[in-house]
């Protein structure tokens, strides 16, 4: 069982594999590649909305264009975490 200190080591064998293609992607073109999907798919739940749908879909389907959102940031933030000249 992996402890938490075990969690927060940041070796090689606890990071996910997309973790280490992102670290890898010196020019951001895989990232801005995920960006850019993550960002297509959240507009095909925004075109379904805005054609309407029932209130508990309509509820259903705007949590996941946040999560999807929420999840290009992260994305995003990985990266810069590796990349940042900072």
């Amino acid at each position: 069982m992996n402890t938490n200190s075990d969690m927060n080591t940041n070796s090689d064998t606890n990071k996910l594999a997309l973790e280490s293609d992102l670290e890898a992607d010196i020019t951001g073109v895989f990232k801005n590649t995920l960006i850019n999907e993550f960002a297509q798919q959240a507009n095909i739940f925004k075109a379904t909305l805005n054609q309407g749908v029932a209130p508990s879909k309509y509820q259903e389907m705007s949590a996941v264009i946040e999560a999807i959102e929420v999840a290009a940031e992260t994305i995003d933030l990985v990266w810069q975490n590796y990349h940042s000249t900072n």
